[in-house]
């Protein structure tokens, strides 16, 4: 309640009526200036504060050539701002920001929305004069052309420079030291083959923390590509691929992702790749096995970014499809509202287990490591935990839950259940799997393996491209693609870019003598529902 009546001062305060002066703006009159990535700037001047702890500023925001009223507020405690900027149509935004660095600032509430509720941009912005309290004075980083990246590729034509983001923090954090350990793997063995094969090439691994954030991801992309990189590993969540794929495709260059699974960016022409299926298949695998297990009605928790709106809507619309019953729970910040949501989903539980009506419940839990704190959030309501849980690739096989007391009894005995993509029984599989294991000291994700083939995906191409120029490393990529077996299976891509097929795991908690542990004994390789079939269903 406190925070909605900061906000609303806040809006009440940006919402004064105001007229556009028609004279230009006058930096050296501002005490703080921000500017964003696409070269807006925001103009504020200190206020007296309304309440402690708090500093307030108002001033102007000049988007191109208008100017429109602002206002910032600064929370001094946890170093997050909430700017209000008016636009067009009398409109107001919110954009919440938190302290990143002494320079710059990210979006938690990642897009903005026009008056049409579409989505516009990314705020991230960086402390070009001035400085809050904490905050240091910083300059921002240009933006890299495409013709700067050429001038600095010009070189050895026999070294390769890849570009890596994995997520070493942020909510998928957990997966991090997986990824990292598998690119170690990757490195070592391509060099190997490289040897082995006669070739001079030689690549040369840059590895980058995205912090599971679309923001991050962007500034550790253009630090990459100072350094003459234009193929990148990654991002490996939807939403900072999603983000990013506006630059990639303006700016030529190639974001080849191993677990971005979103339905979204399964789109033909653009900079994006990626050496997974999208979650049409992921979806298909999970309602059957829910299905299997005799659930008539379906409990969906999810989180309200690019991967988790795209699955759960696919989930609702196959188990509609397929004659079940659906109720849907989501949360946009896994900091804020969580508990809400999970207070929600017990209430129907609960509700559905006093009608006692023959129906039977699961739920699907569509979350990164939030996940674990919504399982301890429902393991205090007895119902919860008398339904069966399913989750997606994003938690399959984690570490985290089996580490967390509460969570890993809550799953064990929820019969927790995670689609995920298949593990081959094959010894090529297995002796990559081993060496990573050596290194982590634990059996890795099989998602986090993925980026094992991606890594001799791009080798393999740049070996036929001649080039990292993308039209044509792109085909090459599609090529090789076609003919290369990966350790994970027939790596061949479809018209998208995307992985024409894949194979799925069921991993499951299990309980044994006090110990947690991840258990598959069952797989699911039918054929997901087609596009047009999907089109015609809505």
């Amino acid at each position: 309640m406190k925070k909605f009546i900061v906000l609303m001062l806040v809006l009440i305060v940006c919402s004064i009526a105001f007229v556009p002066s028609s004279n230009a703006i006058n930096p050296d009159s501002y005490s703080l200036i921000l500017q964003d990535i696409y070269n807006d700037y925001f103009y504020f001047n200190e206020i007296n504060s309304f309440r402690s702890g708090y500093k307030l500023y108002e001033g102007k925001w000049i988007a191109t050539s208008p100017e429109f009223n602002c206002t910032l507020m600064y929370n001094e405690s946890t170093k997050e701002i909430t700017l209000c900027a008016d636009y067009i149509y009398d409109q107001v935004f919110f954009y919440r920001l938190h302290y990143k660095s002494p320079n710059y600032f990210y979006g938690a509430f990642t897009y903005l929305r026009d008056k049409y509720g579409n989505r516009v941009r990314l705020m991230d912005m960086e402390i070009t004069k001035g400085s809050l309290p904490g905050a240091m004075p910083g300059k921002t980083a240009g933006r890299i052309s495409p013709a700067d990246i050429i001038l600095q590729q010009e070189g050895d034509p026999n070294t390769l420079k890849l570009g890596a983001l994995i997520p070493l923090s942020g909510e998928l954090a957990s997966m991090g030291e997986a990824f990292a350990k598998t690119l170690e793997v990757a490195q070592e063995d391509a060099q190997e083959y490289l040897n082995q094969s006669g070739s001079e090439l030689s690549v040369e691994l840059l590895v980058e923390d995205n912090q599971t954030n679309p923001g991050d991801s962007y500034h550790r992309i253009q630090d990459l590509r100072a350094k003459g990189v234009n193929i990148f590993l990654g991002p490996q969540d939807s939403s900072s691929v999603d983000y990013m794929k506006q630059f990639a495709d303006a700016e030529d260059y190639l974001l080849f992702s191993s677990s971005s699974t979103a339905i979204g960016l399964s789109l033909p022409n653009d900079n994006v790749m990626r050496c997974i299926s999208d979650d049409t298949h992921q979806a298909a695998a999970l309602i059957e096995q829910a299905q299997d297990d005799g659930i008539t009605d379906l409990y969906i928790v999810s989180r309200t970014d690019l991967y988790g709106n795209d699955f759960y809507q696919a989930l609702e619309r196959g188990f509609i499809e397929k004659g079940g019953a659906v109720k849907t729970f989501l949360y946009s910040r896994p900091d804020a509202d969580i508990q809400d949501t999970v207070e929600a989903l017990l209430t129907a539980i609960s509700e559905q287990t006093a009608l006692n009506d023959g129906k039977k419940v699961g739920v699907a839990l569509i979350a990164f490591d939030e996940g674990i704190d919504i399982m301890e959030l429902a393991s205090t309501a007895t119902d919860a935990g008398n339904v069966l849980w399913y989750g997606t690739d994003a938690l399959a096989q984690s570490m985290a839950i089996l580490q967390n007391g509460k969570a890993a009894e809550f799953a064990a005995q929820t019969n927790f259940t995670c689609t995920t993509i298949g593990r081959p029984q094959t010894e090529a599989f297995q002796a990559v799997s081993d060496k990573v294991t050596a290194k982590l000291g634990y059996t890795p994700p099989t998602l986090t393996l993925l980026i094992y083939d991606a890594y001799q995906l791009a080798v393999r191409a740049y070996q036929k491209a001649g080039t990292n120029e993308v039209e044509t490393y792109k085909s090459a990529l599609a090529e090789v693609a076609e003919t290369y077996q990966g350790i994970s299976g027939d790596m061949s891509l479809n018209a998208n870019g995307d992985r024409a097929e894949g194979m799925y795991d069921y991993w499951t908690v299990h309980a044994e003598n006090g110990q947690y542990f991840w258990d598959s004994d069952s797989n699911w390789t039918g054929e997901p529902v087609s596009i047009l079939e999907w089109a015609l269903f809505e």
